[in-house]
């Protein structure tokens, strides 16, 4: 008899072989390394401010594929979460304090322009159906209108 994986075993979810990209987050992401392991293990032993641990890490990768910033998240849909924010609100502390709400006090863009191709990986990331994306893209070419729906 197959033994069972730890989380199949806890919460009954059973492993999957992942078709097409196996390393996006809803598939939970890349595959670890031991070294990658043993420094988390090694890592856990310890606290530490974590704002101050994403910034020094966001630098270090920054300095290692040779840009000007980089920031660590937890997966896929963190970074889209946070690209969005980003470009919703600049570098405005009251617009960053005002989101989920996109109209009041100030109105946030709410509109975003993305490759017609990646509608199936934002699909995952959004936890839409493909269909609700892809027509939305077929009414705007080259552009998916109201992914933050204002209220």
């Amino acid at each position: 008899m197959k033994q069972k994986s730890i989380i199949e075993e806890w919460y009954g979810v059973k492993p999957l072989i992942p078709l097409g990209y196996p390393w996006l987050s809803p598939t939970s992401g890349a595959r670890l390394s031991q070294e990658v392991l043993d420094a988390m293990y090694d890592a856990g032993k310890y606290k530490v401010d974590l704002r101050e641990l994403l910034l020094r890490a966001g630098e270090e990768v920054a300095r290692i594929i040779d840009t000007e910033a980089a920031y660590i998240t937890s997966g896929g849909s963190a970074a889209l979460t946070l690209a969005a924010a980003a470009v919703m609100t600049g570098r405005d502390l009251a617009k960053m304090r005002q989101l989920p709400n996109t109209d009041y006090p100030a109105s946030l863009p709410n509109e975003f322009i993305v490759q017609t191709g990646s509608l199936a990986l934002m699909s995952l990331h959004l936890g839409w159906p493909a269909e609700k994306l892809s027509g939305l893209a077929v009414e705007h070419p080259r552009r998916v209108k109201y992914l933050m729906p204002r209220k």
